[in-house]
């Protein structure tokens, strides 16, 4: 479930610095662009509370997916309005091994799906510089919010997807629908940036979408509002696959599915030569447990920007971070023009060994996984840092921000006491036996282990796990999580500078 990189303009792109303290302008445009307006509040939940229950609602779906040529296991149950919110369980004992949902392709919302029943992609080709335009994005967005809007006036109007948007909710747990005070916790990391960066960006280009209603327009260009355009933006981020050609795609009762990490979830899944998608047990599922999957291999800063949560950190696979070129070339290189290059630089701890010398030239590190940063250095103007200086400078960028950061600073010491037992220490969640604790272990261990016991020690591992959500709360828990990650790449970073300079034994 990933994203393209947009293509957009250097100037519109400009961003804030980063201070916690926001303008009222800021402000009143979450509160008139991040929610919904009261009408269509009203009407959603209108539409998803009236008629059949969710469970009956869950049933259509599955039969409508059945009829047409698809699959959905009758040992999966809907069930709703839990702690965690919506999911799918086992209403039988599911086997190893046993497919339980094969959902056609003809069934997925993609880009090519929706050019066979709308204009409105011709429309969205036809414009210039939208933020996710050669993504795909762009049009299944404005397909969705028009459809949405012609489904609340008339559930019929939207066809053979009736099934499907009557069970639709928008994404409001996702941080861009977080209160102010809320997101203002996530000050001195790229993803508070991101969501005032996605503001303006659904701002800016529903209005390049809906420009020539002015005077007149097309019936399905009508149908869609600034509100909706934002919600189904937000649900194509947290909701959608990665298909083909790596674009998007929302796939019915797929979606429903919630994550654990890699090694502790339920399912196996994969595209077939159809373009179907084909779900599978890993192993025997008993009645009644919830069925998960996994989102992906990710940091819990990129599962934060696409899915708005954090994995525990015994459990997260690696760390990474993320800084516009913009903050870099303002903050530390005043002599770099920037027209040229990329609007972010992201760093992550898998990429550690490929860090070349002081001085390489882009030829020399074109096999490594930093290639890509090291030709969009190749790509500035004026005055361009080596590769490992621009590294270094992110590096300390961070550890400067949070070694001030109070938000954190119960997680920094307890990080730093475990480091002055065990310089490899990476531990900051627990302080109990911590100094000897490793994930690649700790993971290890765990695919020796049968599902039961996996969770079993999973739950063990949470209980001395210091930013358990029992304890912080959900989004505090997830804030600390992230920001630490970051914290972490910056540190790894830092250190394999110094490393590589011989400053370091």
């Amino acid at each position: 479930m990933g994203k393209s990189k947009p293509s957009r303009s250097r100037e519109a792109e400009k961003v804030p610095p980063e201070t916690s303290s926001q303008s009222s302008s800021w402000t009143s445009s979450i509160w008139l662009y991040g929610t919904f307006s009261l009408l269509g509040v009203l009407l959603s939940l209108a539409t998803r509370l009236g008629g059949p229950d969710a469970a009956m609602k869950y049933q259509n779906l599955a039969n409508w997916v059945s009829s047409h040529g698809g699959f959905v296991s009758a040992k999966l149950r809907y069930v709703d309005e839990t702690v965690k919110g919506a999911m799918l369980v086992a209403a039988q004992n599911i086997k190893s091994g046993e497919k339980i949902l094969q959902i056609p392709r003809d069934l997925q919302i993609s880009d090519a799906s929706i050019r066979q029943r709308s204009d409105l992609p011709s429309h969205v080709d036809g414009i210039d510089d939208l933020s996710l335009g050669r993504s795909g994005v762009a049009a299944m967005a404005a397909w969705l919010s028009s459809q949405y809007g012609s489904f609340l006036q008339s559930p019929a109007s939207v066809g053979i997807w009736q099934p499907w948007w009557d069970m639709f909710s928008p994404p409001f747990s996702m941080p861009f629908y977080r209160e102010t005070r809320e997101q203002l916790l996530l000050v001195g990391s790229f993803e508070f940036q991101e969501i005032r960066r996605s503001l303006f960006w659904y701002t800016r280009d529903f209005e390049k979408l809906t420009a020539s209603c002015k005077t007149k327009c097309s019936k399905e260009l009508q149908m869609m509002d600034m509100n909706t355009y934002q919600a189904v933006n937000q649900f194509i981020l947290s909701h959608a696959a990665k298909g083909p050609g790596g674009k998007p795609h929302i796939i019915p009762i797929f979606e429903f599915l919630n994550h654990l990490p890699e090694l502790t979830s339920d399912l196996n899944y994969e595209m077939d030569d159809n373009g179907d998608l084909v779900v599978s047990a890993k192993w025997e599922i008993p009645a009644d447990e919830e069925i998960t999957i996994s989102y992906g291999r990710r940091s819990n800063p990129e599962l934060l920007a696409s899915f708005g949560f954090a994995d525990p950190p015994f459990l997260e696979p690696f760390w990474s971070l993320r800084i516009f070129t913009q903050v870099l070339a303002e903050k530390y290189y005043t002599e770099l023009d920037i027209e040229d290059m990329e609007i972010d630089v992201r760093l992550a701890t898998p990429w550690l060994s490929s860090l070349p010398g002081d001085i390489a030239a882009p030829e020399e590190v074109a096999n490594s996984t930093l290639h890509t940063l090291q030709w969009e250095l190749a790509r500035g103007k004026g005055t361009v840092p080596t590769l490992l200086s621009l590294v270094e400078t992110v590096a300390d960028h961070f550890i400067s921000w949070y070694s001030k950061d109070h938000f954190i600073s119960t997680f920094r010491d307890t990080l730093e006491e475990n480091r002055g037992k065990n310089a490899s220490s990476s531990v900051w969640w627990r302080s109990q036996d911590a100094s000897s604790f490793s994930r690649q272990q700790f993971a290890a261990r765990l695919q020796t282990l049968g599902r039961a016991k996996r969770l079993e020690l999973v739950e063990a591992a949470s209980e001395a796990d210091l930013s358990d959500p029992r304890r912080l709360g959900f989004w505090n828990s997830t804030v600390v999580r992230v920001k630490m990650s970051e914290y972490l790449c910056a540190l790894a970073y830092k250190e394999a500078v110094l490393l590589i300079r011989e400053e370091l034994a």
